[in-house]
C-alpha cells in the first residue's frame, strides 16, 4: 500500500497505463482545448501526468505549468504504508477488513473527473464543461 509515501515509482503496467490513457484522451478531445492541469504532488502522479502529456499534445502547455494540489494526494495509511495489501490482510485480517468495508478510497479510487468536479477551483466554462 502506497498512501502518502513518496518512495514508489510506475510498474511497467502503470507506465503502459499512462500512456495508454494519454492516447486515448488524445483521441476523445484532441480538439478540446486544456486551459489548467491539477495533479498530485507525489513524483508517480507527476511521472504520469508527464507521460500522459506526451501522448496529448492539446494538455502539454497546460501540463507544463499544472497547479499542484495536496487534496489530490492519496490518504495517510501510516504504518502500513509500504507494506504488501497481503501482508496486511494476513496480519492485522480484522483492522484490514475493517478499513476496506468503510473506506472506498482504499477499495476502488473516486473517478478524477468526478472528484475534480467537485473541487472547490472548478467553476463552470463558456459553452459548457468545466473549468478546473
Amino acid at each position: 500500500m502506497q498512501g502518502t509515501s513518496d518512495f514508489s515509482k510506475l510498474t511497467a503496467l502503470g507506465l503502459q497505463q499512462a500512456v495508454s490513457t494519454g492516447d486515448a484522451l488524445c483521441g476523445l478531445l484532441s480538439d478540446t482545448p486544456v486551459k489548467a492541469v491539477y495533479a498530485s504532488p507525489l513524483s508517480r502522479a507527476q511521472h504520469t501526468l508527464e507521460l500522459v502529456a506526451g501522448k496529448w499534445p492539446a494538455a502539454a502547455t497546460a501540463a507544463a505549468s499544472h497547479v499542484v494540489l495536496e487534496d489530490l494526494k492519496e490518504i495517510e495509511l501510516k504504518e502500513w504504508s509500504g507494506r504488501l495489501s497481503i501482508d496486511i490482510k494476513a496480519e492485522e485480517p480484522e483492522a484490514y477488513r475493517y478499513i476496506r468495508c468503510t473506506s472506498p478510497s482504499l477499495t476502488r479510487a473516486m473517478p478524477a473527473a468526478l472528484m475534480l468536479a467537485h473541487h472547490p477551483r472548478s467553476q463552470e466554462m463558456e459553452g459548457g464543461g468545466r473549468n478546473l
